[in-house]
């Protein structure tokens, strides 16, 4: 199922320890931040993000156009996802049920 971002809305910069994940925009145009800088993606384009801070990465909408994506992640368990800008890490564990 896609997701959809309103006008000004996003993912906050930050990057995983375990998983990785391949962003794939399917409409609109989003601003992607990493280590090298922000630049602009359009629909139809695919991006991947391996683990490790080098791989670092936020999205933001750039326009009042609807934006909506998918995104695919290997889901490894556990993960700890740290976000640079706060100086926060999560961490989580999937069970078996």
């Amino acid at each position: 199922m896609p997701y959809e971002l309103s006008q000004g809305g996003g993912i906050t910069y930050h990057f995983h320890d375990g998983s990785e994940e391949l962003l794939i925009l399917l409409q609109g145009r989003l601003t992607l931040r990493t280590p090298a800088g922000n630049r602009e993606l359009g629909a139809g384009e695919v991006v991947h993000f391996p683990v490790g801070p080098e791989r670092a990465h936020a999205i933001s909408s750039v326009d009042d156009q609807p934006v909506s994506y998918v995104v695919v992640s290997t889901l490894v368990s556990s993960d700890a996802t740290d976000y640079p800008d706060t100086r926060q890490l999560s961490v989580n564990a999937r069970t078996r049920r």
